[in-house]
């Protein structure tokens, strides 16, 4: 629930206006002039409409959900960099090094012959399973 109040020059309180989703109240203490009332309304649309959207919604596929669909060489070698590179830098995060390398591995093993179409995306993917390949130590991949 949130509640403003609004004050005129003397500082007295003239209305106040409270929302709580979509439901809005406005008590008026003292007679406005109709070009202050429309203020006032509009004002309290604006502040209804700002604290309706508290609430945000996200909505899509999880990112082993859409890796496994890469790993079966189902997405555009754009998609599988994408996500390929997120889902091994989650498995970075977690502490699962080796997994983070063979994912990045196999993502570079399904797009390398896609380089001539899709260079970025196979470039990225190269520089990410290098960095990854040189933080265990092996400089050679590098």
């Amino acid at each position: 629930m949130h509640r403003w109040s609004i004050t005129d020059i003397q500082g007295d309180t003239v209305a106040s206006i409270q929302t709580n989703s979509f439901e809005m109240s406005i008590d008026l203490n003292h007679v406005l002039p109709s070009k202050v009332w429309i203020e006032v309304r509009m004002l309290a649309l604006l502040l209804m409409v700002q604290a309706a959207s508290s609430d945000i919604v996200i909505t899509g596929k999880r990112l082993s959900e859409e890796h496994a669909i890469c790993d079966q060489g189902r997405c555009t070698p754009l998609r599988d960099a994408e996500v390929s590179i997120a889902y091994a830098e989650a498995q970075f995060r977690e502490g699962k090094y080796l997994d983070a390398r063979n994912s990045l591995a196999a993502a570079v093993n399904r797009n390398r012959n896609h380089a001539k179409i899709a260079p970025k995306p196979v470039a990225a993917l190269y520089e990410a399973y290098a960095t990854v390949a040189l933080h265990e130590g092996d400089q050679e991949i590098y």
